[in-house]
């Protein structure tokens, strides 16, 4: 079942990765392409595979973020993420993603 206001929220960061972002990672393709298709056609296959880019996502942007200011962006993003599993509020999770995409606009312009 498709979570519409995830599936936005997942659209919308896609949006704005390609208009703000002229050079994208390809880690960072990734991570909108599983969660685009997690948000929209949810099932387990996609939830893990999504899960597994957003891990692979986390370790890359630490290690671009340690001993930055933009390291609270990436911690943000993740206590929204965590906050939104414990509270089942997607509102939070959607707020993760755009947090997510202005750190990447900060890092990658």
């Amino acid at each position: 079942m498709a979570n519409n206001l995830l599936f936005t929220s997942s659209l919308i960061s896609t949006i704005l990765h390609l208009y703000f972002l002229n050079n994208i990672s390809t880690y960072i393709y990734a991570g909108l392409i599983t969660s685009l298709l997690n948000h929209k056609f949810t099932n387990i296959y996609f939830i893990y595979l999504d899960r597994i880019t957003i891990f692979i996502g986390f370790i890359i942007n630490l290690i671009i973020t340690y001993n930055k200011h933009l390291l609270i962006f990436l911690m943000i993003s993740v206590k929204l993420f965590i906050l939104a599993k414990i509270t089942n509020n997607d509102y939070y999770h959607f707020a993760s993603h755009l947090v997510l995409t202005y750190l990447h606009i900060l890092i990658y312009k």
